[in-house]
C-alpha cells in the first residue's frame, strides 16, 4: 500500500475514533446549570445555583431571550405593554399602565415589577404567563434576583464588544495555555 493512502487511512481511523469519543463524552457528561431547563432539570427544586456576580449576556439575556424577548423584546408589532426588556432603556422606563412603577429598579428587586410578576402565585399576574408554557425555574428566578440585587447591568451583545485578551490565571502551568484549563 502506497504510503500516502496508509496515512490517510490510520489519518481518517483516528478522526473517526476521536468523534465516537467526542460523543461518548458529550451524551454522557453532566449538563451545566446553564442547560438545565425548567422541564428538564438537573438539579432538585431545592438546589439554587447563582455565581457570586451575575452577567447579563452569561445568565441573563439567555433567560429572557426564551422566555422573555417574544412579548418584551425589540419587534414593536408583537411587544405587549409597549415593555422592552432587551435594553436598558426600556427596562428602566415607566410603564405605560402605571407611570410610578419601573420593570427594573436597579438594586431594588422588591420594588421591580419584573420581579414581583416573576415571583407571584397568582396565575392571572405571573410572569411568563402559564399559556406560552415557558415557566422559570427556581435558579432562573434566583439569577435574575441576584442581577437585579447588584445593579441589573445591561452589556451590549459579545458579538458587538470589542475582544479582550484576558489575564493568564496564576497556576503552575508550564505553558500558559494549560493555566485556562487547570482553573476550570
Amino acid at each position: 500500500m502506497p504510503r500516502i493512502k496508509r496515512t490517510i487511512l490510520i489519518f481518517s481511523t483516528l478522526s473517526i475514533a476521536a468523534l465516537i469519543g467526542l460523543s461518548v463524552w458529550f451524551i454522557k457528561r453532566e449538563p451545566t446549570p446553564s442547560r438545565a431547563t425548567s422541564e428538564n432539570p438537573t438539579q432538585s427544586e431545592s438546589t439554587v445555583i447563582t455565581p457570586d456576580t451575575v452577567s447579563f449576556n452569561a445568565h441573563i439575556r439567555p433567560i429572557l431571550s426564551d422566555k422573555c424577548f417574544a412579548c418584551h423584546g425589540f419587534d414593536s408589532t408583537k411587544r405587549e405593554e409597549n415593555l422592552r426588556l432587551d435594553t436598558a432603556e426600556g427596562a428602566y422606563a415607566a410603564l405605560e399602565s402605571a407611570p410610578k412603577q419601573f420593570a427594573i429598579i436597579p438594586g431594588k428587586p422588591k420594588e421591580s415589577v419584573v420581579w414581583q410578576r416573576i415571583m407571584t402565585a397568582d396565575a392571572d399576574d405571573i410572569m411568563p404567563p402559564p399559556d406560552y408554557h415557558k415557566p422559570l425555574s427556581e435558579n432562573e428566578k434566583q439569577l435574575i434576583t441576584r442581577w437585579i440585587e447588584q445593579g441589573a447591568k445591561y452589556q451590549e451583545h459579545w458579538a458587538f464588544a470589542a475582544i479582550q485578551k484576558p489575564a493568564t490565571p496564576a497556576t503552575s502551568a508550564k505553558n500558559p495555555i494549560d493555566s485556562f484549563i487547570r482553573k476550570n
